[in-house]
């Protein structure tokens, strides 16, 4: 029975795992032939890692073999552990940003392009449930400071995300209002978002009393334990994040089923000046272990996607340059 980390590693299949878009909406979802018990079942296209490659090198030969494409860009999306009945596999999944060719199924397998909204109509195998995830999810995340920015600068601000049809998360964090007042705030930003790209989050506890129309709850590193220890569910059709700072944390997250975490603190930032911070080599070390979205927070701005998607992060979470930009 494996003991330690390396020999769990050495245990799993490892696989590259490849996402072609089409358009902003559809991806290209490929359907099983191995004769074994996950025949006939839906996932992305990708194969095992031959011995000495790289996933990049693996996915470029498999896209080729099956698919009859060549991989020209790729970027991380997700890395992810995933233990099935009689296997455990680790998946290196990427998003195929060019590529030359047609995809076609060379190996006579079925493949189709299938809207994001439409993945419920097949039978997709569990572990692309975290993808799905990922796709889905928006890059950027807002979080409120009133303290510093005020309600109407910051009302305006989300005002504009709206106008621009900007897909983005706003996480209300707001310790310093009384409860009455956080429920107001954040009843105030999901009525003016109605109908947008825009989600609105509440941070809060999962025994909290949510505004109607919340998209979801963000715990924090305390109510992720809390919400362990007492066996507490997300309510059903939200969506749940969690606050992580270490491997324990992330633990925690992947137990009590969070769909994504905020991972942080990566660099410096006005709002926590005197924070110990993580730096990229152990934000990339520690994404890999969530088994979910990303998102990096702490002296994060817009210029920070690109590096934080090439290290395998979903997108990040800004405080000061959400809000300081319009100022």
């Amino acid at each position: 029975m494996p003991t330690t980390e390396v020999e769990q590693a050495l245990n799993r299949i490892e696989v590259a795992v490849g996402v072609i878009r089409r358009g902003e909406n559809e991806v290209l979802v490929g359907q099983r032939l191995v004769q074994d018990r996950y025949y006939r079942r839906w996932e992305f296209p990708g194969g095992k890692l031959e011995s000495g490659e790289a996933p990049e090198q693996a996915l470029a030969r498999e896209f080729s073999e099956e698919l009859g494409v060549q991989i020209t860009k790729t970027q991380p999306l997700i890395q992810l552990d995933y233990d099935y009945p009689d296997r455990k596999v680790r998946l290196f999944v990427m998003e195929v940003d060019s590529y030359m060719g047609e995809p076609y199924g060379r190996e006579g397998q079925a493949i189709e392009w299938i809207s994001l909204e439409n993945v419920q109509s097949k039978d997709f195998l569990e572990a692309t449930q975290p993808i799905f995830a990922a796709l889905t999810l928006p890059k950027h995340m807002m979080v409120t400071d009133l303290e510093r920015f005020g309600v109407d600068h910051t009302c305006e601000v989300v005002a504009a995300k709206v106008e621009l049809e900007a897909p983005v998360i706003i996480q209300v964090r707001e310790p310093g209002l009384s409860l009455k007042e956080r429920l107001d705030f954040t009843d105030r930003l999901v009525k003016s978002t109605i109908g947008s790209a825009v989600q609105i989050i509440q941070n809060d506890s999962l025994a909290a009393d949510f505004v109607e129309g919340v998209t979801g709850v963000h715990l924090s590193a305390l109510n992720s334990r809390k919400a362990l220890s007492d066996g507490l569910k997300k309510p059903p059709g939200m969506l749940m994040g969690c606050s992580c700072h270490d491997t324990e944390e992330i633990q925690i997250a992947n137990m009590i089923e969070a769909d994504y975490i905020t991972l942080g603190t990566v660099e410096s930032s006005p709002s926590h000046p005197d924070g110990e911070v993580l730096g990229m080599g152990e934000f990339t070390r520690l994404s890999e272990l969530a088994n979910i979205p990303v998102f990096a927070i702490g002296g994060m701005d817009e210029g920070s996607i690109e590096k934080i998607r090439r290290a395998g992060g979903q997108g990040v979470a800004m405080i000061s340059a959400a809000w300081e930009e319009t100022l």
